[in-house]
């Protein structure tokens, strides 16, 4: 269980450093530099070694693979497993002015689905649908999707504060979010509701001067597990070396070093994560220029 707690508050940290800004494009988002068509990324884990493994050690190979647009949206996004077991395709379709309108999504180990997106006069997203496949065999020549979520979103006058409410399949109010922005763009604090309008969580995100994600605060209410903290550096190139997580009593959980090779571009092609003085996860990337 303690695994599970902590699996889950590593990625909600994780998730906000990812979509902490949203004036970027998904290659600014991704800190990859210059004009990218592709780029496949091949993970492997260590099983407690002090060295560095090499691929042909390990069974346990995640392969992602990333295509962008000229403008540095991503088009199609794969994750599988080598073996085949795991298998995740996301597609996206943007406007004639580069909006996301929809992304689908295919899978081996869930159903399948996919998000729609509306926006007012003034470009701003203010609906948001998700539709998922009623059967978990996505093999039937003919599935059919219900709606599992609606999102609808306000927005003050000066655009820096997202009010969001979300809906399940029934049309009955799910959570409620307040998210506010600086004048960079930057996320800087997330108000979570539930149904009744009682606070669940405040996230609070913190940035240096270059516009990097430096700490990620989570303060929960009394029956709310996920509270804590990740304080986050970074490199010259904005890559991140270090990441340390803190429970709600201020106690190191873990603590992640990333060390990284780089090519021409600047782009790193291989990552090494260190766990506890230990090689954890080894990636290695390609990377397709136009």
């Amino acid at each position: 269980m303690k695994i599970h707690t902590l699996t889950i508050i590593i990625f909600f940290f994780i998730s906000s450093i990812s979509f902490a800004q949203r004036n970027k494009t998904d290659l600014q988002k991704m800190n990859l530099k210059g004009k990218i068509v592709w780029i496949e990324e091949m993970e492997y884990n260590s099983t407690g070694k002090k060295r560095i493994i090499s691929r042909e050690e390990t069974s346990q190979v995640t392969i992602q693979k990333f295509e962008f647009n000229t403008k540095g949206s991503i088009i199609e996004e794969n994750l599988n497993s080598e073996n085949g077991i795991y298998v995740v395709e996301t597609s996206n379709i943007y406007d004639s002015i580069g909006r996301l309108i929809k992304s689908s999504y295919y899978s081996s180990y869930f159903p399948n689905g996919y998000w729609l997106y509306m926006y007012d006069n003034n470009g701003n997203e203010i609906e948001t649908l998700h539709y998922e496949s009623s059967s978990i065999d996505n093999n039937e020549t003919e599935l059919e999707y219900n709606l599992e979520k609606k999102i609808v979103k306000l927005l003050d006058s000066l655009e820096n504060k997202v009010f969001e409410t979300i809906y399940d399949g029934n049309g009955q109010i799910k959570s409620k979010r307040l998210s506010s922005y600086d004048t960079n763009g930057n996320l800087i604090e997330i108000f979570v509701y539930n149904n009744v309008d009682s606070l669940l969580q405040k996230r609070i995100l913190t940035y240096d001067k270059k516009g990097n994600n430096i700490k990620i605060q989570n303060i929960g209410s009394a029956n709310y597990s996920r509270e804590g903290r990740v304080d986050i550096q970074y490199n010259k190139l904005n890559d991140i070396i270090k990441q340390s997580f803190y429970d709600k009593n201020n106690v190191l959980i873990e603590h992640h070093e990333y060390k990284y090779k780089y090519d021409s571009q600047k782009n790193w092609i291989k990552r090494v994560e260190v766990l506890a003085d230990k090689s954890k996860s080894v990636s290695e990337r390609k990377i397709l220029y136009r």
